[in-house]
C-alpha cells in the first residue's frame, strides 16, 4: 500500500501542474496576497495536495481501523482538507473556484484509487486456486 500512496500523491501533482499550465488562470492581484504564492493558480495546487492526503489516510483507516475511532479519524482528516482551501482563499492568493476544482479533483483521484484497490481485492477472492496434479 506505501508505494500506492506515493504513487498516488506524485501522479495527482503531475496531472495537477499539467492542467494549471493548460488552462494557465492567473492568481488574484498580488496586492491582495497575505502569502506567498507561485505558478498558476487553477486548480488550487495546496488543496490538491490535502485533499489526497487526507483522501489516502481515510483510505487506510477504511482498511486499517474497525471501531469508532475510524470515524473519528476520517472526521479529522475532512476537517484538515477543508480549512487548508479555505485558507488559501482567505490569504488571497486563490479564487474560490480554484479551491474548490482542488477538492474535485482530489476527491476524484482518491475515489479512483480507492476503485483500484476494491478491484484488486476482489480479483484476489475471484482468483481460482491452482489444481493439483
Amino acid at each position: 500500500m506505501t508505494d500506492r500512496r506515493l504513487v498516488t500523491l506524485i501522479v495527482g501533482q503531475v496531472l495537477r501542474v499539467g492542467l494549471a499550465a493548460l488552462i494557465a488562470r492567473d492568481r488574484p492581484p498580488r496586492a491582495d496576497w497575505a502569502a506567498t504564492a507561485a505558478g498558476y493558480s487553477f486548480p488550487s495546487g495546496h488543496t490538491v495536495s490535502a485533499t489526497l492526503a487526507a483522501g489516502l489516510l481515510c483510505l487506510g483507516l477504511l482498511r486499517a481501523v474497525r471501531s469508532a475511532w475510524r470515524i473519528a479519524g476520517i472526521a479529522v482528516a475532512v476537517c484538515w482538507a477543508i480549512p487548508d482551501g479555505v485558507s488559501r482563499v482567505y490569504q488571497g492568493v486563490h479564487w474560490p473556484s480554484d479551491v474548490l476544482a482542488g477538492w474535485l479533483f482530489g476527491s476524484a483521484l482518491i475515489l479512483l484509487v480507492a476503485a483500484v484497490l476494491a478491484t484488486d481485492r476482489v480479483g484476489s477472492w475471484t482468483a481460482p486456486s491452482p489444481r493439483r496434479s
